[in-house]
């Protein structure tokens, strides 16, 4: 019974981890963790995690780049490049509002603005309501995704698939980093 609980306890802390971690991995399909939580916990606990990560995740990511662009940082050179761009422009005049109903849209990129977020020295607190409101319905689909997915399929099955599109989504992330550190010394 101790064993169970231990590895029920790590496999949550492996999910908050990779949904926290995957912020900083342009490109990874955070879905596949989301959907993972449903399929391991249900919907009801499979939200509950989802959310949580999403919310220290969007968190940590505003945090990070805000130090950096504070310091003069990696992310302060980037976000020089794109500071007069419209969207840029467009999110800064809009503030939160603009944010929460960006990361409202469907296939928005929640990471990216996060991140944008953080650089744009977006209000903190506003940042973190916007953070917990938004994250709500995310993590509630794609865990019922998760939950219902075994309702109709094996639960193998479905786990074959989650966990195969997230090593293709790895694999492809070394491939075009990869690509982009040749390109930039040749």
């Amino acid at each position: 019974m101790l064993f169970n609980s231990i590895i029920i306890l790590l496999t949550i802390f492996a999910l908050l981890a990779g949904i926290i971690l995957q912020v900083f991995i342009p490109g990874f399909p955070k879905e596949t963790i989301l959907i993972q939580s449903g399929i391991l916990f249900g919907f009801y606990l499979g939200s509950l995690i989802n959310w949580l990560g999403m919310v220290l995740a969007a968190q940590l990511a505003y945090e990070v780049v805000r130090k950096s662009v504070e310091t003069g940082g990696r992310y302060s050179k980037i976000i020089a490049e794109y500071q007069n761009s419209e969207f840029v422009v467009k999110l800064e005049r809009s503030g939160n509002l603009g944010l929460f109903i960006l990361r409202l849209l469907p296939f928005s990129p929640n990471d990216l603005l996060s991140l944008l977020a953080g650089a744009l020295k977006l209000p903190r607190k506003g940042f973190f309501i916007v953070s917990i409101i938004t994250a709500v319905p995310f993590a509630m689909i794609f865990a019922y995704l998760g939950s219902i997915g075994t309702d109709y399929f094996d639960r193998k099955i479905v786990n074959t698939i989650n966990l195969s599109i997230m090593l293709f989504s790895i694999l492809g992330y070394i491939l075009f980093s990869s690509y982009i550190r040749l390109r930039d010394i040749g």
